[in-house]
């Protein structure tokens, strides 16, 4: 048995220390880059598994620059910012996000770093030029998964773009959603229309929503049907 497989077998087993010292000897080993290459995934991921981010995301650093266009490059940038992500470092992931895509105009992992870049924007809050990068994933060739798309109508719902939003959640329920996605799509429709006062389509929206054995969605449709009921005796009361 080869070194390399040695230690992924120690790793599968849970022996991650002496994994770990094994990927570090063929590192340190005479230099062949299939090797090394290996090995330092091969620590990286160890040290993840060991809850180590710093020291993996140093692995992943080293690796990115050692092997730019390496057979794992891909998964060392997956990783590399799945790292910065769970030490938290995101004012630091959004630069090195935005560096990336600068040196990388034509790279087929765009799609997935401009949804890395939304979702480290939406984290700090800055929700309009999330939605931007959400929309630069998508032209890219983001997939418009109905999770993806759910994601980007929230967050229009919630700058308030409720006319864009509702549009964004019909996509969604014209696209064989699961139950629980189709039924939060149709319950936003509804109060995507309440919100800008279209209480004949709000009222539709809600007898699309029609039954459902969710009690959670039951109550928010109780309530919205309440809300519709006095909006439409308000302009009477009036009188």
């Amino acid at each position: 048995m080869c070194s390399s497989d040695l230690a992924e077998a120690h790793d599968r087993l849970g022996f991650t220390t002496e994994a770990g010292r094994l990927y570090q000897l063929m590192a340190k080993g005479p230099k062949r880059p299939v090797v090394t290459e290996q090995a330092l995934l091969g620590l990286g991921k160890v040290y993840l598994s060991q809850h180590d981010t710093a020291a993996a995301r140093r692995v992943f650093e080293h690796y990115r620059l050692e092997f730019p266009t390496g057979r794992f490059e891909r998964e060392a940038l997956h990783l590399l910012v799945q790292t910065m992500i769970d030490d938290g470092d995101l004012t630091n992931l959004l630069h090195f996000c935005r560096a990336w895509m600068l040196h990388h105009p034509k790279h087929s992992e765009r799609p997935w770093m401009y949804q890395q870049m939304a979702g480290v924007l939406l984290r700090l809050n800055k929700h309009e030029e999330a939605i931007i990068a959400t929309e630069e994933a998508f032209k890219a060739g983001a997939p418009k998964t109905a999770g993806a798309l759910l994601a980007y109508a929230d967050l229009l719902a919630q700058m308030k773009q409720y006319e864009q939003a509702i549009e964004v959640y019909h996509t969604v329920t014209e696209n064989k959603p699961d139950h629980d996605q189709l039924q939060w799509a149709r319950l936003q429709i509804v109060r995507g229309w309440q919100a800008l006062n279209q209480h004949d389509r709000a009222t539709v929206a809600l007898a699309e929503l029609g039954q459902t054995d969710d009690s959670l969605v039951t109550r928010f449709s109780s309530t919205y049907h309440e809300s519709i009921k006095q909006a439409r005796q308000l302009p009477q009361e009036g009188l």
